[in-house]
């Protein structure tokens, strides 16, 4: 990595690695292949290394390999389907309904039954009760307060976000949550249940737990119970997708399955996936997991189909497939979570291997 920044800083390089990418993309045609491929890499290469010296210097190997590297990032434009179709794509239509990225919003639904949308609460105490203040922040974080006595333990609260928003949480004990869109938390008000900090998820959150030696804390969430003391993890268990995935990035975690003594515990790097009550574990890439935390969808080696949920539950629309094969296709590559929906789907065509058509707010989704 050293290497390969010290090479495309290096001023004396800048003119002919200008030249000859310039030179690529010009070749690149509608029907060209855009995505990642052995084979285009070592036609790429062969082409580097066959190019007329230049009178300013020699070209090593290594600044071979990093101007190939180089052209194959732009010609898949950092987005790519991994697909074989190359026929030309149907343009995309002009969107008639605007669709625009999701934002900060939710609902807060207080132990009395009250509905607070915190889009349309100014900043300040925006609820009272049982000993417990709920204070918005000027930068819209939710944050919740023990006053005077120790609160009432058998009062809940619901923070829901609908497709389209997100929100951060910060709870009586200073832990955060990040809510992602079309997801729920529902949570003791003291956060102290039955001797455990706990919190139950439907959909998918971001946490930074506060460390207590005392008070483990438990999410029970998609037919498991996870149990920590202090740490950060990601937890997706949405209804509409088969398995629920719990990312750890630091610490430790207990995973249980509900009902049952099965009790996994997880290291840094690890993700347990629970599918139709059989648990496994791998070691993942975690920025993959958080990456919709960190404001990006990330596709690699994800489905078609998981992707495009991804994508529905965050611009709120529908999608259609005209062809069930294609929701296994694989994807990969990541793209800003607050790009115009219509260019992402712009940019998903490329590859040849599918096409989009949008109907108000649903997507279609075609094969050529």
């Amino acid at each position: 990595m050293q290497e390969w920044n010290e090479l495309l800083n290096d001023t004396v390089n800048q003119p002919f690695l200008i030249e000859l990418m310039n030179g690529t993309w010009d070749e690149i045609t509608a029907g060209d292949e855009v995505y990642l491929k052995s084979t285009r890499s070592a036609e790429i290469l062969a082409y580097v290394r066959v190019m007329p010296q230049k009178k300013v210097f020699r070209m090593e190997w290594r600044l071979q390999i990093a101007v190939a590297v180089a052209i194959i990032f732009i010609a898949a434009g950092l987005f790519f389907f991994m697909g074989k179709d190359k026929t030309p794509q149907q343009p995309l239509q002009a969107l008639a309904v605007e669709i625009t990225p999701g934002k900060q919003g939710a609902t807060l639904t207080l132990a009395n039954g009250k509905k607070i949308r915190l889009n349309d609460v100014s900043t300040g105490e925006i609820a009272e009760e049982a000993g417990i203040s709920v204070t918005k922040s000027a930068n819209g974080q939710l944050i919740y307060e023990i006053k005077g006595s120790a609160g009432d333990p058998g009062k809940t609260n619901t923070l829901t976000t609908a497709k389209g928003e997100t929100y951060m949480l910060m709870l009586p004990d200073k832990s955060k949550v990040w809510l992602n869109a079309a997801s729920s938390l529902t949570y003791a008000t003291v956060l102290n249940k039955e001797g455990k900090r706990w919190v139950r998820l439907e959909g998918e959150a971001y946490f930074e737990i506060a460390k207590d030696p005392v008070l483990p804390f438990a999410v029970e969430s998609g037919g498991q119970v996870i149990e920590v003391l202090g740490t950060h993890f990601n937890v997706n268990s949405y209804q509409d997708e088969a398995v629920v995935k719990t990312t750890l990035m630091e610490g430790s975690i207990n995973v249980g399955i509900k009902g049952t003594d099965k009790i996994t515990r997880l290291k840094p790097g690890q993700q347990s996936s629970l599918t139709n009550g059989a648990m496994r574990v791998e070691t993942v890439d975690v920025d993959e997991a958080v990456a919709w935390q960190k404001g990006y969808f990330q596709f690699d080696g994800k489905t078609l189909e998981t992707s495009l949920l991804e994508i529905s539950r965050w611009y709120n629309v529908d999608i259609e497939y005209k062809d069930n094969s294609l929701r296994t296709r694989r994807l990969a590559g990541s793209i800003s979570k607050y790009e115009n929906v219509n260019k992402i789907l712009k940019v998903m065509q490329l590859a040849g291997a599918l096409n989009f058509r949008v109907d108000g707010r649903k997507v279609v989704v075609e094969k050529n």
